[in-house]
């Protein structure tokens, strides 16, 4: 037997016992019930929460009729917040919200776009899952086109740092569920390799270094740790006595294990080192933090609440977790991004360092350039040209998000500013005055990404 098919017997064996749903398709059915509540109590090392998002429709989770669901797949990219709901309709919904949150009765936006699952962002691409697949949606309209197909039910979703690759969990019925790598996700062509089957994975998430995985096993108390640097895993048990919970929403005895997030290093609050500690969001409304770095102690943090999923952690460091209606935002905030949030790199930096560079094209204005045209393009004294100003700073934005920077806080510049070049013939440069009206909206733009590319824009970013 290959090393790989030993772990996934050895992972098959610890989870026997786990109660696997064996349900292909989870049937959801709209709740028009009253307001759930939100946690009740809260310990060290957190020192309070708050409704961030309100009032999502709630729907039973069939055949589970104890437990309702709400909002599941949640993102922020500092400038919007991305919540993906499988209650509104019945191919699933996505609300887009701004970085103060709100409700859910009045969005930035929403679509029905037939996600329902996880959602996470890598290099520049916003990522979710639906049934069946896994898609890429645009950020500012929602829309959603599958890119690669995953068997039966995909859940949840992480990039993993340092490569372009993707992870999802997945309730594959037919094979106890499985972990799946999407490989080349931007290529036109990506791959999903089938990493084990020994058992259903639910919530995913990386270390910020990429050294560690975790991933909730579905149906069960249990966490998977997977060391990434010597390929040694442990099963971590989360399970703690019953306790109180918004019962009209909850099974406050099931205390399935869902989001996870992993405290930032070197952190000590209220005298309690926190450091890479790992934070599961469970069904019975607690929150646990799993001790690294005291032999796996499990202890609640959290309680009160209804039935926890999904969380993410935005560049603000925050921990905003789902229940049953709605999203709590955590305090204090001392958790790593959910996704890879490396710092942009500046114009003159991707000028000289070609061997650097993430991708050898990038789309400017619709059109395709080379690396050697865009490194002329780059080398090309401006003199003047408000066009040539613009593409020097969308070409090192465009450069620093495909290697993962933050692309949130200017997904609407390079937008505004594509189609300033788009509306030109011919390829650059097209000597343009700055004092056109094109001119300025072209110098305007590229002055926005000229402080995102020197780092201005992007909050708690990785140097």
């Amino acid at each position: 037997m290959s090393e790989t098919g030993k772990k996934s017997e050895h992972l098959r064996q610890h989870t026997a016992g786990v109660r696997i749903p064996q349900v292909a398709i989870v049937v959801f059915v709209l709740m028009l019930a009253g307001r759930a509540a939100a946690f009740t109590q809260i310990f060290a090392p957190f020192t309070g929460a708050s409704d961030f998002i309100t009032g999502f429709p709630t729907c039973l989770n069939l055949p589970f009729t104890t437990e309702t669901l709400g909002p599941l797949g949640v993102l922020f990219d500092g400038a919007h917040f991305f919540v993906d709901d499988p209650c509104s309709s019945p191919e699933g919904t996505t609300y887009r919200f701004t970085a103060a949150g709100g409700s859910a009765l009045t969005p930035d936006t929403q679509l029905a776009n037939g996600l329902f699952e996880g959602l996470t962002l890598k290099g520049g691409v916003y990522y979710g899952n639906g049934l069946s697949a896994m898609y890429k949606f645009d950020p500012t309209t929602l829309s959603a086109t599958p890119i690669v197909n995953l068997p039966i039910f995909p859940l949840g979703l992480a990039g993993q740092p340092g490569t372009t690759n993707i992870w999802s969990g997945d309730l594959d019925a037919g094979n106890l569920g499985g972990l799946f790598l999407v490989a080349n996700p931007t290529s036109g062509s990506p791959s999903a390799i089938d990493l084990t089957n020994a058992a259903c994975f639910d919530g995913v998430a990386f270390s910020a270094d990429g050294t560690r995985f975790y991933a909730a096993v579905c149906g069960s108390t249990l966490v998977f740790a997977l060391d990434l640097t010597t390929s040694a895993f442990s099963l971590v048990d989360t399970s703690h006595p019953v306790m109180a919970c918004e019962a009209g929403f909850t099974d406050c005895a099931d205390q399935g294990t869902d989001g996870i997030a992993v405290a930032l290093n070197n952190t000590t609050l209220s005298g309690i080192d926190v450091s890479n500690n790992v934070f599961v969001n469970n069904h019975d409304g607690t929150l646990v933090r799993i001790d690294v770095n005291n032999g796996n102690a499990v202890s609640v943090v959290a309680s009160g609440g209804s039935r926890g999923d999904y969380v993410t952690v935005g560049p603000d460091n925050c921990l905003y977790v789902t229940q049953s209606d709605r999203v709590e935002k955590m305090s204090p905030c001392f958790f790593q991004v959910s996704f890879s949030n490396n710092c942009p790199l500046t114009q003159g930096f991707w000028k000289n360092s070609p061997a650097a560079w993430p991708v050898s094209s990038l789309l400017l204005g619709g059109q395709s350039y080379t690396q050697s045209q865009l490194l002329t393009i780059l080398h090309t004294p401006v003199r003047g040209d408000a066009s040539l100003i613009l593409a020097d700073q969308l070409i090192a934005a465009k450069l620093s998000i495909a290697g993962d920077s933050n692309p949130g806080p200017i997904v609407s510049t390079v937008s505004d500013a594509d189609s300033l070049l788009a509306a030109q013939s011919g390829t650059l440069p097209y000597q343009i005055k700055p004092s056109s009206t094109t001119g300025q909206a072209m110098i305007n733009d590229g002055d926005i990404l000229n402080s995102y590319n020197n780092g201005a824009l992007t909050l708690n970013c990785t140097p």
